[in-house]
């Protein structure tokens, strides 16, 4: 479920994130320690972070939506990376923090944070508030914060609850894989972080030959079978970042992240591989084939998914025809 968790909370629209709540604590939460600066801040697998909820009266230099790198040696990746609370008095006379940006550029000199989780343990990020000033909270401010911590947590939870129950109505019955409603769900979430990200993603469509004729002769339990061959052949290279679907029919597709160009060609054949050596199930009695098709898109192109996977079947047919 990490491709669900990986997305920008401040793009979620359903209901299950009170994003208004989540602004009017931050906002009481800053206001309560006196501090210029309280945020929510949400942490993606590869390190990059964004701004979820900053506080409205404060003079700080970060707004909600702002992306920082994973390069930033910041406050809040330390909390993240050791998954504990944080207390910086005076941060501008600790070593430790020669190359942070929040203390050299921006000015600030005190941070209190605290891991914010997902209930099944995983770090979603961070909640916490900055000073210029060197600061000196007691200990019942500290275990305030954990207090706020546990507030945006409870939200977290119903959120989880919501994916659990979207899950299943995204999913193939057969493959386990998502579904074509899932897909197009998505797989727009996907492309919009990699927009963010400036990173490419490649789309493989696949489609299975002759699963007309294997229904029509053996029976639609046999085509079956094929079909979930398939289905768990695509599952083994699929990452917890990607998105694999069969959209219907015989016809499935794969939407990954790519770091390099050719990263496509690397996945297109090891998936090639992994039928090839699944082709006994496939082939016998059955005489099934699997054509695939694969199109790098780079970030800086509009493009909808409808025309990412025209695009990849043009790519699959014309390779089906010089085979």
């Amino acid at each position: 479920m990490l491709q669900q968790k990986e997305q920008w909370i401040i793009d979620d629209n359903s209901a299950f994130i009170p994003l208004a709540k989540w602004q009017e604590t931050v906002n009481l939460m800053a206001n309560i320690f006196g501090a210029p600066a309280g945020f929510i801040v949400q942490f993606t697998e590869n390190g990059t972070c964004q701004i979820v909820m900053a506080n409205q009266s404060g003079n700080h230099p970060y707004e909600a939506g702002a992306i920082i790198d994973s390069s930033a040696d910041i406050f809040c990746r330390k909390v993240v990376n050791q998954c504990q609370p944080l207390y910086e008095r005076h941060a501008s006379s600790n070593p430790e923090w020669n190359n942070n940006p929040e203390v050299h550029n921006d000015g600030f000199n005190s941070y209190l944070g605290y891991p914010v989780r997902w209930p099944d343990g995983t770090v979603f990020g961070t909640i916490c508030v900055m000073d210029y000033c060197e600061t000196d909270y007691s200990d019942m401010y500290v275990q305030l914060m954990d207090q706020f911590r546990h507030f945006i947590e409870a939200d977290l939870k119903l959120k989880e609850k919501y994916l659990q129950v979207e899950q299943m109505s995204y999913r193939d019955s057969l493959t386990k894989l998502y579904n074509r409603r899932g897909f197009f769900n998505y797989a727009q979430r996907l492309i919009n972080l990699s927009h963010r990200l400036d990173i490419p993603v490649g789309l493989i469509f696949l489609d299975v030959d002759g699963l007309k004729s294997i229904n029509d002769q053996y029976g639609h339990e046999s085509g079956d079978v094929v079909l979930e061959v398939v289905g768990s052949s695509i599952a083994e290279v699929v990452r917890e970042s990607d998105i694999a679907a069969r959209l219907g029919g015989d016809e499935f597709v794969l939407l990954a992240q790519m770091d390099h160009d050719n990263d496509l060609l690397t996945l297109q054949t090891r998936l090639d591989q992994i039928l090839s050596k699944n082709s006994a199930l496939l082939s016998k009695p059955y005489d099934a084939k699997v054509s695939m098709g694969g199109e790098l898109f780079h970030a800086d192109k509009e493009v909808s998914v409808e025309m990412m996977i025209g695009l990849a079947d043009s790519c699959m047919y014309k390779q089906k025809l010089h085979s």
